[in-house]
């Protein structure tokens, strides 16, 4: 009767680090997933930023040589905007998903770990 006594307390202290380990996973990918949000933010920031200054392009200008820079300047801010969206907002907000799906799979696995150790648990009473 020990043995089997030995055996559960082992298999909890197994589950204990294995949940350790799972919950230290799960606040590196948080702090990830907080990581990745900011630099979305910082781009979506940026492109309004570049949607500003658009809007006051179009605007009626008085000075004929500004009208004709107009066209190359909303190019050039176009431009700008497309490869924010692309090299910036873009990536991160593939690495946010991947960190949100991380983070389900680890909580399931925590959820699916500490269900099982109950169970053993009732068992054993």
């Amino acid at each position: 009767m020990s043995s089997l006594a030995t055996s559960s307390t082992t298999t909890l202290a197994t589950s204990d680090a294995l949940v350790d380990l799972i919950l230290n996973q799960i606040t590196r990918v948080q702090h990830r997933m907080v990581l990745a949000k900011r630099e979305v933010e910082r781009g979506m920031e940026r492109l309004r930023v570049t949607k500003l200054k658009i809007g006051r392009l179009e605007r009626p200008a008085l000075h004929p040589d500004a009208r004709l820079l107009r066209p190359v300047q909303t190019a050039a801010l176009r431009s700008e905007q497309r490869e924010i969206f692309y090299r910036i907002i873009h990536p991160w907000r593939i690495e946010v998903d991947r960190a949100e799906k991380e983070l389900r799979e680890l909580r399931a696995a925590h959820a699916a770990i500490l269900a099982r150790d109950q169970s053993r648990l009732s068992a054993a009473e």
